[in-house]
């Protein structure tokens, strides 16, 4: 999980993944996937890429990224069954 040329990406193993996105504070977001969690200033990036390679992936984007500027959002499920979840919006 880090930023890269102003886009912060995450990628998955080749097995099944968990993506969870959650805002904290006021203008940070917590990425994790499984077990690693880093938390980023929104200030720092333009957009989120995840890529779960393949396995059966879960993304959960639990507050959307939209305050105060939109921040698109790019996911690559891969090949497996996989689920964008957005059960708390």
């Amino acid at each position: 999980i880090a930023i890269q040329s102003g886009v912060l990406v995450a990628v998955g193993t080749g097995g099944n993944d968990t993506f969870t996105v959650r805002r904290h504070l006021t203008d940070n977001v917590i990425v994790t996937v499984n077990a690693l969690s880093r938390e980023f200033d929104m200030d720092d990036f333009r957009g989120v890429h995840f890529d779960g390679l393949s396995g059966n992936d879960t993304f959960r984007m639990i507050d959307a990224l939209v305050s105060p500027v939109v921040r698109n959002t790019t996911v690559i499920g891969g090949a497996g069954d996989d689920t964008i979840a957005y059960e708390t919006r």
